[in-house]
């Protein structure tokens, strides 16, 4: 019981990475559009309706993910909860896109920060696998914290270097997001395969020091 809900532990990290990296790909797609498209091509309520919409369509995916794999017969499965919340977020930010792009600086600071937390997460993680690049990504995860609560308290002195700093965060913020949560995703699998030649090796010389008694009676028995 308790290798079975490791397991679904093990899973949900899984799960949870391959959210952090879809979150990821949107923060370095916006920070690009940020950089060579605004104000030239498109406008920063257009990009609003885009991330919206792909916010919206990620949960939509969780959501059908979550009953066609039948997740709902397992413990700990949170596909459906996670699938519902990015629904309901999708939709507020399509119907209120126009208020988004007026601050939506502040909006990224806020989402840059929530991010910054998973990295925290992520440094942990690593932490729990006895891997020594845990400091670097709890350096990692406190730095772009503060580059986000810099871009919520605005301390610069105009509103296109506020602008710069946040594109060229954000980007990055996607970039070593990505780059987190694919690193993660290797380190659990490799600590996965080593649990179970851990059990496997243990199981065989349980099993082979029972062949032995067996035939130690067997001939003490002669």
């Amino acid at each position: 019981m308790k290798t079975k809900v490791k397991k679904n532990k093990t899973k949900e990290k899984i799960k949870l990475s391959g959210i952090i990296i879809a979150t990821a790909i949107l923060f370095i797609v916006a920070g690009v559009a940020l950089i060579f498209l605004v104000p030239e091509y498109i406008t920063l309520k257009q990009i609003c309706y885009v991330l919206a919409l792909a916010i919206l369509a990620t949960g939509i995916v969780l959501i059908v993910r979550y009953f066609l794999k039948e997740s709902y017969k397992n413990l700990q499965e949170y596909g459906f909860s996670i699938g519902v919340a990015f629904v309901i977020i999708g939709v507020i930010a399509l119907v209120r896109a126009t208020d988004l792009s007026e601050y939506f600086i502040f909006t990224l600071g806020v989402l840059m920060l929530s991010a910054s937390i998973f990295k925290l997460q992520t440094a942990m993680d690593l932490n729990a696998l006895h891997d020594r690049s845990f400091i670097i990504w709890l350096c990692i995860a406190a730095a772009f914290a503060g580059c986000a609560i810099a871009i919520i308290m605005n301390p610069f002195n105009s509103a296109e270097t506020l602008m710069n700093f946040a594109q060229y965060v954000l980007v990055a913020d996607g970039v070593i997001s990505l780059a987190g949560s694919i690193y993660l995703y290797f380190r659990i699998r490799s600590a996965e395969k080593q649990a179970e030649a851990l059990i496997n090796n243990t199981e065989q010389a349980a099993e082979n020091k029972t062949e032995e008694a067996t035939m130690a009676e067997f001939e003490g028995a002669q």
